[in-house]
């Protein structure tokens, strides 16, 4: 098929996938894409994407002053099943380290948001070098849904999220990096996906900032339209597909859903491969497949993510360290991604 003869051999003939993606731009403008023999696809959404390489020469974000018709993007609906109730709240666990402004939106999205599903917000202070960050955290009203945690010392981003999974072992988790912001019924979306079949391990949702997972061009975008808010782009998710979602190779750790089930079989993050982060979920997400769990995108739900507020300057050095991991743990792994971008499902 065309997708297969794209993936093994039509890139090296400098073919393109779609439109949207220039496989001779790529390369001819990103010379050790060509040293490392990567599929520049794969590369693109892996690592390109974040960094701010362009995918042709004339592929720029379009979003209307106006704003987008969002539905118009969006696969078909499919019923939606009848909303899991589970048996205990689920875990939502922000590591926290920079960014006073990013950090406020999130957790008060968490906690203005409307959902069925009980929610326990566990927010976890990894040593923040930022006072304003620190005294914020001390300055939360009392919550019975919030438990704040100060680490004595800095454990980065995995020891952190480690921590807090271990908090309450029948607890579902999801990973909420402290720049997003959530919209109302973003939990519901994520548990009734969850549940939505016996072996799902993990679920991600729609971002604007989230390589394969971007929405609504593969693009995604950095900043919303003036006349859009996050709830209105969920809702539109929602109503044009609720219940719908699509198989993905990995989750992406923006926001990442976690059965307790899988977690218990996986294990927790590989805190010696990838201590401060950058492909930890990756690396779980390949073990958990190996034992027959299965990465769904949930097509009707949307998080809006900033992008970077923990890592900053460290993240070119850190996503290069753990790249280098995974290709050497899973060869197979960045020709899965590209098959998943080619067949563009969602």
């Amino acid at each position: 098929c065309i997708r297969d003869s794209y993936l093994h051999f039509g890139w090296k003939e400098r073919r393109d996938p779609s439109q949207l993606f220039s496989t001779g731009h790529y390369l001819d403008n990103n010379p050790d894409v060509v040293r490392s023999n990567l599929n520049p696809l794969a590369h693109f959404f892996l690592y390109g994407l974040s960094e701010g390489r362009k995918p042709s020469a004339t592929q720029q974000l379009k979003v209307s002053q106006r704003g987008e018709d969002w539905e118009s993007y969006l696969p078909t609906k499919s019923p939606a099943s009848e909303q899991p109730v589970l048996a205990s709240a689920v875990s939502v666990i922000v590591p926290v380290y920079r960014g006073l402004r990013v950090t406020k939106a999130c957790l008060e999205s968490v906690l203005q948001s409307s959902n069925i599903t009980p929610i326990r917000l566990i927010v976890i202070d990894d040593r923040s070098p930022e006072p304003e960050v620190v005294d914020y955290l001390k300055s939360l009203p009392q919550d019975i849904r919030l438990e704040v945690i100060h680490n004595p010392v800095n454990l980065g981003f995995v020891g952190t999220v480690n921590k807090g999974m271990e908090l309450y072992p029948d607890s579902d988790v999801v990973l909420l990096n402290s720049d997003t912001v959530v919209p109302n019924h973003w939990l519901d979306r994520l548990v009734g996906q969850a549940y939505s079949a016996g072996q799902v391990g993990t679920v991600t949702p729609f971002s604007n900032n989230a390589t394969i997972c971007n929405f609504p061009t593969l693009q995604g975008f950095s900043q919303l339209p003036a006349d859009q808010t996050v709830d209105q782009i969920s809702e539109a998710c929602s109503e044009a597909n609720l219940g719908r979602s699509v198989e993905i190779p990995t989750a992406v750790g923006f926001c990442m859903y976690i059965r307790r089930d899988c977690l218990t079989d996986v294990g927790l993050f590989d805190i010696a491969a990838f201590g401060k982060g950058y492909g930890e979920e990756n690396d779980f997400c390949l073990k958990a497949t190996a034992k027959g769990w299965k990465h769904l995108l949930a097509t009707d739900a949307f998080v809006f993510h900033e992008g970077e507020a923990s890592f900053q300057s460290e993240s070119s050095p850190g996503k290069k360290a753990a790249a280098k991991v995974i290709r050497e743990r899973y060869p197979y792994y960045e020709d899965l991604v590209a098959q998943h971008v080619t067949a563009d499902l969602a």
